[in-house]
């Protein structure tokens, strides 16, 4: 008997000591002396948070309002699906980590089922703390990486406000690209918002960003990379960013490389390439994938990327398969409104608006190449040897619309394309639309649908233009004024067509000849930009239904 009060004893003393801890920082009143469970004996400083031993559902929480210097340092530790590991702030009000001089101010190694929230985290400039290595050119708002081996996953961050993040001090001007690629010892060190980094030989799943704003960095907003075995095994999986909001990004937006299954939703992009300050590096995409498989990038908004290459709303990087941009509205993004590159595979855009992208004119300003509203070309990487592709591509029922200030528009087909069908878009530009306007050798087509299957289907255009006959084959055009609601508007519902007789004149879309897959899911949706019912069995042109 006296065994068995023991034995029970025993386990209720362990469960005593597995149960999960909250740990309080105080940096006015809190001491590091202190054990930290509760308000009144909180500890001080993130030295001490650092030094803790964390179990599965063990919470931090930094006082509200309170500013704490120098980087958080999670190591090696994982909560569990029913008791995650979390960080946050002890009221509504976000405490604040300045990450300045510091690698990160949140560093997260090797470790899952870790939840961040309610945080404010900055890291502006500074001298660096973190010795003469490359990742000491680089400063992050928060760094996540994982080793060379193991499977991590399940993190979460939610209502973060991530801020100035800067490597240099505030009054150094960052040259133009062309220099910045000359010396990236001098001017290649960069500020990112975030950066989650899968090594290879480990995997990571389940990552999620949601209803966090980032403003004010020198380089990517939010990005995220894998780095396979194998270019079409991607070892990171199920990444979810959703209703972000990213403004003054010196580089791109949001970035994934290398995943499976990636959901890019309801976030807004503001001045991605921004050289709002200058240490901005001036080039970014609002959103981008790379070698990405099954990715559904929607209902996002992209304005006013800027920068002398790329710099598009939204495009589908190389080797991407399966890819849908789809319900977005993109504004004056002056690389391009599509931009498909090499060895992408059965991706589409559709149901989307774009107002004036692809104004940007070689040779004014920062411009190294022109802006497209349409451009498929076959880049994939630096060492790539006759790359090719894009193949499979559908661009359909999307509505564009370029006004009186942008001067011309073009468009871009590279010749080692093949296959893509243009079909039931609205293409409305007050001013002319030009084929391959620099006159580039690898745009120079003699054939297009014959030779590269590119097929242009009942698409809308204010008139004719030379290169419908050749180097393209554009029967039955619709030429028509679509009439829209409030043309030069910056809302989707100023684009709310009139011409019902025009816009009925669409096309069920069907699989290119030579490709055996199509999309996933097909072609048919059932709602248009605006939500309203669309019926697939009368096609219509355009992202929306007129009324």
């Amino acid at each position: 008997m006296k065994k068995v009060l023991f034995t029970v004893a025993l386990l209720v003393a362990s469960s005593v000591l597995a149960s999960p801890k909250t740990f309080y920082i105080d940096s006015a009143i809190g001491q590091d002396a202190n054990d930290g469970l509760s308000p009144n004996a909180a500890f001080q400083t993130l030295g001490k948070v650092n030094s803790l031993k964390l179990e599965a559902g063990d919470t931090i929480l930094f006082t509200s309002g309170q500013v704490f210097k120098g980087s958080l340092n999670i190591q090696n530790v994982s909560g569990n699906a029913e008791a995650p590991i979390v960080i946050s702030s002890t009221g509504p009000e976000k405490a604040v980590i300045d990450g300045k001089g510091r690698l990160a101010a949140l560093s997260i190694m090797s470790s899952s089922f870790i939840t961040v929230k309610n945080l404010e985290i900055t890291a502006d400039g500074g001298a660096s703390k973190n010795g003469a290595n490359r990742r000491s050119m680089i400063r992050y708002g928060i760094f996540y990486d994982t080793p060379e081996s193991g499977n991590f996953g399940n993190l979460i961050f939610q209502d973060l406000y991530i801020h100035d993040v800067y490597y240099n001090d505030n009054g150094y001007v960052r040259p133009n690209m062309r220099l910045q690629r000359k010396d990236k010892q001098l001017h290649g060190r960069f500020g990112w918002g975030v950066k989650v980094d899968c090594r290879e030989g480990s995997t990571l799943k389940n990552v999620l960003f949601k209803n966090c704003v980032v403003e004010r960095v020198s380089s990517p907003g939010i990005r995220l990379k894998s780095h396979p075995n194998d270019a079409e095994s991607p070892n990171m999986e199920d990444v979810q960013i959703l209703d972000c909001r990213l403004t003054d990004i010196g580089g791109p937006g949001i970035v994934v490389s290398a995943a499976d299954n990636t959901i890019i939703r309801g976030c807004k992009t503001l001045r991605t390439g921004s050289r709002v300050d200058p240490r901005g590096r001036g080039q970014g995409t609002g959103i981008w994938v790379f070698n990405n498989n099954r990715a559904v990038i929607e209902k996002n908004t992209v304005i006013g990327a800027r920068g002398p290459r790329d710099s598009a709303g939204i495009h589908v990087d190389a080797m991407s398969r399966n890819v849908f941009v789809q319900y977005n509205l993109s504004i004056d993004n002056e690389g391009a409104f599509v931009q498909l590159l090499g060895q992408v595979r059965n991706s589409t855009y559709r149901y989307n608006v774009s107002i004036n992208d692809g104004a940007r004119r070689k040779g004014e300003g920062h411009a190294a190449i022109d802006g497209y509203i349409f451009k498929l070309f076959s880049y994939v990487l630096a060492d790539t040897e006759n790359p090719e592709g894009p193949f499979d591509s559908y661009v359909y029922n999307n509505t564009i619309y370029v006004g009186r200030d942008v001067q011309d528009s073009t468009f871009s087909v590279e010749s080692k394309s093949r296959g893509a069908l243009f079909a039931n878009n609205i293409v409305y530009t007050e001013n002319d639309i030009f084929y391959n306007r620099e006159e580039s050798e690898t745009s120079k087509l003699d054939d297009a649908q014959e030779d590269q299957l590119i097929y242009f289907r009942n698409n809308m255009f204010r008139k004719k233009y030379d290169w419908m006959s050749n180097p393209f084959t554009v029967p039955f055009p619709v030429i028509a004024n679509p009439r829209f609601a409030n043309a030069g508007g910056q809302e989707i519902s100023d684009y709310i067509p009139q011409n019902k007789a025009a816009c009925s004149k669409g096309i069920r879309i069907q699989k290119l000849p030579d490709d055996e897959q199509g999309l996933i899911g097909g072609f048919d949706v059932e709602y248009d930009i605006l939500g309203m019912k669309v019926d697939s069995s009368r096609p219509l042109i355009g992202a929306i239904r007129p009324y």
